[in-house]
């Protein structure tokens, strides 16, 4: 208790309020390195990217490990892949091609201090801690209780599913012998046994299991029926005694050790959520500070969309631009807008003529757009194929997909995406694909609601 007390440790607090506040920064942020510093960085990547006995990489399959997939395209390795099979022939021990491995890949001593003395240049690199956008599998490491995507974490967290959004109590089984944890059946039955019963003296297993039998043999003097328990939880005792004795390089002090620590775990992890309640203040500070200047955000470009569609410039940017003799190009374009809507009111009598945005593109661009992924037609008619997206009465959108070629155009077929359909879009992943239509086109759920809103916001009467 005495080693919790003297030292709090908020560490583990901080980095999960860091966690959730940096995803409210709208600001970039960037760390300079000297090229020296990330060669030597790649180095203790490569010498340490070994599990505990240094004879294999950290996961089964390399393949599939982020920062191993990083390493080969930073350092691959100096020799092709004939000549490292020649090494390892020539060098069939376990010790020695881990080193023959470890030599073809890290920076030698020569090369790092040739690239410091010619180009030790400062880089910038941008920190991308917004990372829940992108990577969503995330789980606390429990080496460094840093939260990190689950595809660089260690090795018994990588391939588990679960969403972790706080850090979760995980206790220490203790030495495993012949499959079993034999120190956390203990903690297990010395924490399950009565508080007003006689407390345990024991100093090493052997003694242990003579007061579990006394205790065993004053229950059954009893005799009462309601200690069936307790018997089960003694037996249970003996029984991972008998296993620990079995092991007599495992002492009883480790025993004890054993029990420091569980007990210190399970109290900093308390602090940790006590703490973490107190910090959730702090996050919901920083969330409405980001409300607030997305909201303003959203306002200025609003302004600049609703300007910009009906070509008006405010009039202090006139006035400056008057003053200082400078000829604005929107002012032409302002002349032509006003021409074009008087054009459109003579065109109706009685009235102003109600034009909804509407866009017209080729397949090409809508390809480019990242909004067509598939397309249930030959690739070589793709040239002479376009999409017409309408907006409706009713907020559904109109798509014409027209095929025209030698001045002759006809309709290749038309569908209607919903109100519905766009609501259900928003709440998909930016991954999310569509079919329409039968399965005649597929298109990309996030790219289609940003073309749909840039054709809104090319009409800013409807």
């Amino acid at each position: 208790k005495q080693l919790v007390d003297n030292g709090q440790d908020k560490i583990g607090t901080d980095l999960t309020i860091d966690l959730y506040t940096s995803h409210y920064d709208l600001e970039d942020h960037f760390v300079s390195i000297k090229t020296t510093d990330l060669l030597n960085l790649s180095n203790a990547l490569w010498l340490f990217h070994a599990d505990e006995n240094g004879t294999g990489p950290v996961i089964d399959d390399p393949e599939s490990d982020r920062v191993f997939q990083l390493l080969c395209k930073i350092q691959p390795p100096d020799v092709d892949e004939a000549e490292q099979k020649k090494r390892e022939v020539r060098n069939p021990r376990p010790e020695d091609l881990k080193e023959l491995r470890l030599v073809s890949r890290v920076w030698k001593p020569h090369e790092i201090l040739n690239t410091g003395d010619r180009q030790d240049v400062l880089h910038n690199l941008v920190i991308s801690h917004r990372f829940l956008e992108t990577s969503r599998e995330m789980c606390f490491c429990r080496q460094c209780d840093a939260p990190v995507p689950r595809n660089v974490a260690p090795k018994d967290q990588r391939f588990r599913t679960e969403k972790r959004l706080l850090q979760v109590y995980r206790a220490d089984q203790g030495p495993k012998m012949e499959g079993k944890t034999p120190f956390m059946d203990l903690e297990g039955v010395v924490a399950g046994l009565p508080h007003t019963g006689p407390l345990l003296k024991s100093k090493e297993f052997t003694q242990m299991k003579f007061e579990f039998e006394d205790l065993q043999k004053a229950s059954n003097q009893k005799g009462k029926t309601g200690d069936f328990d307790l018997l089960d939880l003694i037996e249970k005792g003996k029984r991972a005694l008998d296993l620990v004795r079995n092991h007599p390089h495992y002492q009883f002090k480790d025993f004890i050790e054993y029990l420091i620590k569980t007990y210190t775990d399970r109290v900093k992890h308390k602090r940790y959520l006590h703490n973490l309640e107190e910090g959730t203040k702090e996050i919901k500070k920083v969330k409405s500070s980001y409300n607030t200047k997305v909201k303003a955000q959203l306002k200025i470009l609003s302004g600049v969309v609703y300007r910009s569609s009906m070509v008006q410039i405010p009039q202090t940017l006139k006035n400056v631009a008057t003053e200082n003799g400078v000829k604005l190009r929107f002012l032409d374009v302002e002349k032509v807008k006003k021409k074009e809507d008087k054009k459109a009111r003579d065109f109706v009598i009685g009235g102003e003529l109600e034009l909804r945005p509407s866009g017209t593109f080729s397949i090409y661009q809508l390809i480019a757009k990242k909004v067509v992924r598939r397309l249930n037609v030959p690739s070589k008619q793709y040239q002479n194929i376009s999409m017409t997206f309408n907006l409706l009465e009713n907020s559904d959108w109109e798509v014409i997909t027209t095929h025209k070629e030698r001045n002759k155009s006809h309709m290749l077929c038309n569908f209607v995406v919903t109100n519905t359909d766009l609501e259900k879009m928003k709440r998909a992943g930016k991954t999310e694909k569509r079919e329409f239509n039968e399965g005649f086109v597929v298109m990309s759920c996030f790219s289609l609601l940003q073309l749909l809103a840039r054709v809104r916001a090319s009409d800013i009467r409807v």
